[in-house]
């Protein structure tokens, strides 16, 4: 097949959807002060959660008020809140909650200050479209991931995200925290993340599959 002939239409970032935040979910957290990154998801080998329990075991020491906040199950969550535990930072800066309704995502995301979205270190996963890319762009949220590919080319030329190397250092964890609490950067942000939606909006999708369709029947 000619890559001529080859469009994509990717997942929807439910823009109309993110706006409705009525269904309010009770955190039982106070969030003042923090900076709070978001998983919402499965909890199982491809998405290495664990990644990110090492990751907060790192930036406690670096910044203790940037706060991970997992919502989700899957076959890998007890062994990672017994890692957590063992490393003393279980409900410190790493808290973990049950799986939300769909319907509650929105007031979830405006209470924090970036999504996320994480896989395992195996180069195939880097063409994912996860959901939780364009639900954090519809939200008005940037996104933490740790890949690279076309998700990555998008938050970098967007600026609307941060890419965090799968093998990170010491300096990259100091610039995630850099990020965070430059509150002014990520208000803009913010903005970029909304403006990066429209192009995943559900219109737009359509008029790109109408588009692919009228193209068949003229040919």
């Amino acid at each position: 097949v000619k890559l001529e002939k080859i469009d994509v239409i990717t997942n929807i970032s439910e823009l109309k959807r993110f706006k409705d935040i009525s269904k309010k979910v009770d955190l039982n957290i106070d969030l003042s002060n923090k900076k709070t990154i978001l998983y919402a998801g499965t909890l199982g080998p491809v998405n290495d959660i664990m990644y990110v329990a090492k990751l907060a075991e790192k930036m406690i020491k670096i910044d203790p008020d940037v706060l991970f906040l997992i919502f989700g199950n899957g076959s890998e969550k007890e062994k990672i809140i017994s890692y957590c535990q063992e490393k003393n930072i279980l409900n410190k800066n790493i808290v973990f909650k049950e799986p939300i309704s769909k319907d509650s995502l929105p007031h979830l995301y405006s209470k924090i200050s970036m999504g996320s979205s994480f896989v395992w270190d195996y180069k195939i996963k880097w063409d994912n479209s996860a959901n939780k890319f364009f639900d954090s762009l519809a939200a008005g949220r940037p996104i933490l991931i740790n890949y690279y590919g076309w998700q990555a080319e998008v938050i970098n030329k967007k600026k609307c995200g941060f890419v965090l190397p799968y093998h990170y250092n010491e300096q990259d964890i100091q610039n995630l925290a850099k990020y965070l609490n430059n509150n002014e950067n990520l208000q803009e942000q913010c903005m970029n993340a909304l403006l990066a939606a429209e192009e995943y909006s559900l219109e737009n999708a359509v008029s790109k599959y109408v588009n692919i369709l009228n193209s068949i029947c003229v040919k």
